[in-house]
């Protein structure tokens, strides 16, 4: 297994206690890798002076020098393969959704991209806003959010009564945040797919409906199905930094769902 800093390959590798992820000897302490988890050993009143600190900017950690090369380059060829497996995925899902419905190979088509292309532009949403902060980011596939969403798609495809989960991976974070920076991080998330969602309305007249309706309907409901405050979704860190904005959010998305179904 590699190490998430250097690269490195380890037989053994360490696992942080914090961040989840695995590290060589060099790199196992969690200031040896920016650990965004670490935030979470400190006391309520050291959290607090890295919040009031968060206005100035210096709560920042500095990254290791191969991190920012890392940044400068944006996309590594790691990180490009795993996005491409990540719209696989989607798209499986997505053609599992439309099983049994007979429409036309560019319809098709244009619905599986853009199934993609919702998905993906939600987790770029989350590591641009993060890049911004300061922070590193890439894009990650995980083996079992890739095996839930392609066993769950085959479940629904072959004509079982199941749901589909869509995670085949997500954004991780490296850096020093506060729960301000990981809140914005995560909300960028949804409000993308709210956008998205809202930018297909208009153009009801000019495409045909099924597709557009699929599109909405899908932006809309990632946005609503991120905003759920539980376990690793984005709600969760949205909640924790300002529940007010959270549940603005909620309600926003919500809503989105419904007035979708209306319109088309």
């Amino acid at each position: 297994m590699r190490c998430g800093v250097c690269g490195r390959d380890e037989l053994l590798p360490f696992k942080c206690a914090y961040c989840g992820e695995f590290f060589c000897a060099e790199h196992r302490i969690p200031e040896k890798h920016s650990c965004p988890g670490v935030f979470a050993a400190k006391s309520p009143e050291e959290i607090k002076r890295r919040e009031a600190r968060d206005e100035t900017g210096w709560g920042y950690a500095v990254a290791p020098p191969h991190v920012a090369r890392a940044r400068e380059r944006v996309f590594s060829a790691d990180e490009l393969g795993h996005l491409a497996a990540g719209a696989a995925l989607v798209m499986l899902a997505g053609f599992a959704l439309s099983r049994g419905v007979i429409f036309s190979p560019a319809i098709t088509a244009f619905m599986l991209i853009g199934f993609a292309a919702s998905f993906i532009a939600h987790e770029l949403a989350h590591k641009f806003v993060a890049l911004r902060r300061g922070l590193s980011a890439r894009f990650k596939i995980y083996a079992f959010g890739a095996a839930l969403t392609a066993i769950t798609s085959l479940i629904v495809f072959i004509g079982l009564p199941f749901f589909i989960i869509i995670a085949p991976g997500a954004v991780v974070i490296w850096g020093a945040a506060t729960h301000r920076h990981m809140g914005k991080v995560a909300l960028a998330g949804p409000l993308t797919n709210i956008a998205i969602a809202i930018a297909l309305i208009p153009l009801q007249p000019l495409l045909p409906q099924f597709p557009l309706r699929a599109l909405a309907h899908i932006n809309a409901f990632l946005a609503f199905f991120n905003l759920i405050p539980i376990g690793p979704l984005d709600g969760q860190k949205i909640m924790s930094w300002n529940t007010t904005i959270w549940v603005a959010a909620f309600v926003a998305s919500l809503a989105l769902f419904f007035a979708v179904r209306m319109v088309f």
